[in-house]
């Protein structure tokens, strides 16, 4: 049989032949992420504040911040606000339909969120203007381009390069408004650089950052989110069957050792572009 038929006719056991032997049918090794490419300040920021284009492989995804000046809400007095909406369109897979936003669209919105916010990546008192009277709202726009798999991943690495390159602009109160001014822009501080890294499961083996082609062939995956000193922030787990304790704790050492290449590479894109 020639190896598209044997692939289209049966996909697992296709795959399954590759990883008995240690690789994949794209050549990585089993615990190998795809080459990871972070551009920052990629829109014009006339039109966003801040922005970062990712690649993982052949998934892209493209992050814009813009900012709004609002109220602290009276059960967060003092804090800023971040809101966060991930957008999967048809034209980066014939998987995604139009309309109105998907569940999967929606869990990664809220998964985004909660890593940056539980992470301690962003203080949302950090936000606060005028002594906590009015504040920051960081509404944060991220984009599906291209997809390959693993979009968890690509989201949260979108959405830390445009944070990282953040600056929040002057203001001046004037009466009970509040105005942008021209003054030096003050840079936002980014506490922690929450880095993830999705494994799947294959006959009980673990995948490193599966492919599109991968993730419908494994029985469960999961996502870790660790800063480049071993500080695990956050497990995600959409489903599936479940992992063992021997399989979780490997893909925390996994997550671990890729979180600091990672920052570097993070920290390296926002450099260039200062």
């Amino acid at each position: 049989m020639e190896v598209e038929a044997f692939q289209r006719l049966d996909p697992e056991n296709f795959y399954r032949r590759f990883v008995k032997n240690g690789v994949r049918p794209d050549g990585r090794e089993l615990r190998a992420v795809r080459p990871i490419s972070v551009d920052v300040g990629v829109l014009s920021e006339e039109r966003v504040q801040a922005s970062a284009l990712v690649g993982l492989g052949s998934t892209k995804v493209l992050a814009g911040i813009s900012l709004q000046v609002g109220h602290p809400s009276e059960n967060t007095p003092m804090c800023g606000m971040l809101d966060v909406e991930v957008k999967l369109t048809p034209l980066s897979s014939s998987k995604f339909s139009s309309g109105r936003p998907s569940e999967q669209a929606h869990v990664l919105s809220t998964f985004v969120k909660n890593s940056i916010v539980e992470s301690g990546a962003l203080v949302l008192t950090d936000l606060a203007i005028d002594d906590g009277a009015f504040a920051w709202k960081l509404c944060m726009d991220i984009v599906c381009l291209s997809f390959d798999g693993n979009l968890a991943d690509a989201t949260l690495i979108a959405a830390m390069g445009a944070l990282m390159r953040l600056q929040l602009p002057g203001t001046r109160r004037i009466d009970d408004e509040i105005f942008v001014t021209e003054d030096t822009p003050t840079q936002l501080v980014v506490r922690e650089v929450p880095v993830p890294l999705t494994c799947g499961v294959f006959d009980g083996i673990i995948i490193a950052d599966p492919s599109l082609l991968e993730e419908e062939l494994l029985t469960t995956h999961v996502t870790v989110v660790s800063t480049s000193e071993g500080k695990v922030c956050g497990v995600h787990k959409p489903g599936g069957s479940c992992a063992s304790g021997k399989q979780l704790n490997e893909c925390l050492q996994l997550c671990q050792q890729h979180a600091k290449q990672l920052t570097q590479t993070l920290a390296a894109a926002v450099r260039i572009q200062s």
